[in-house]
């Protein structure tokens, strides 16, 4: 299992849940189910993972984010917290998103736009973000701004194709009103940012130690023998079988009894 992708996975353990402790517990729960699957390799065991402390967390509801409800951000969903999560993380494409969620790329885009805009909406950060529109004059040339899913937004989630971007970069050069509306998009799409939570380094460093510990428990306990595996593990992967057990015990007993007849015959002979 990558590093880094553990990493994503103990922050995004932080997102869906305001409880550092609830966080760090469903995260170890996930990687450790995860680890059990014999088809969960290393380019999917990331996406398995994703998509299980999503379901997870959209079980246990409203109570995620009731330690912190201070914080905009923990009063969206935990689909909506989930996608912005992963959209600033930089990980997660709109189609990999649509995937993860059961959705399409085009609802993607509507989810994160309707969350931004909570949380822009919200007295502790409205005023840092104002609420963007689009152009003011509409010229032919103009792309359409769709109030619901802008090509603002899009934009800044660097999801625009070569041809897509290449014609607004050329338009925004020379279009003052479109320029407008991408500068106000920029301010509340980073102003929202801000709110979207990101564990230090020491929180991640310590959850990814416990992560990676699940992932190896998992493994061992399904079959899946680690390259590195060490002569304790191996001796407690054998002893957790209840018939080596028992059959280690009869040879410890027959081998003591064995002894104890050869020295109680030795000096009577």
């Amino acid at each position: 299992m990558r590093t880094e992708d553990l990493t994503l996975i103990s922050k995004l353990g932080r997102a869906l849940y305001a409880n550092p402790a609830m966080a760090e517990s469903r995260s170890i729960e996930t990687v450790a189910a995860i680890s059990t699957l014999d088809d969960a390799t290393e380019e999917s065991f990331l996406e398995k993972a994703l998509s299980l402390m999503l379901h997870q967390a959209e079980r246990d509801g409203t109570r995620t984010g009731a330690a912190r409800v201070e914080n905009p951000f923990f009063r969206l969903s935990p689909k909506e917290r989930f996608a912005l999560f992963l959209l600033h993380s930089g990980r997660v494409s709109y189609r990999r998103l649509a995937r993860l969620i059961g959705a399409t790329p085009e609802e993607v885009q509507t989810i994160a736009w309707s969350a931004r805009s909570q949380i822009a909406s919200s007295p502790e950060v409205r005023l840092q973000a104002p609420h963007p529109t689009g152009s003011s004059r509409l010229k032919s040339a103009c792309p359409e701004f769709n109030p619901a899913a802008p090509w603002t937004q899009k934009l800044l989630d660097d999801e625009m194709g070569s041809a897509e971007l290449s014609f607004l970069q050329n338009h925004t050069a020379v279009c003052e009103d479109c320029r407008r509306a991408l500068a106000r998009t920029r301010e509340f799409y980073y102003a929202v940012e801000k709110w979207v939570p990101v564990a230090t380094g020491a929180e991640t460093d310590a959850i990814g130690n416990s992560l990676r510990r699940a992932v190896r428990k998992g493994r061992l306990q399904s079959g899946n023998l680690p390259a590195d595996l060490t002569l304790f593990e191996a001796l407690g992967l054998f002893f957790s079988r209840r018939e080596n057990l028992v059959w280690f015990l009869l040879a410890a007993l027959a081998f003591v009894a064995l002894l104890y007849a050869q020295r109680t015959i030795g000096p009577a002979n």
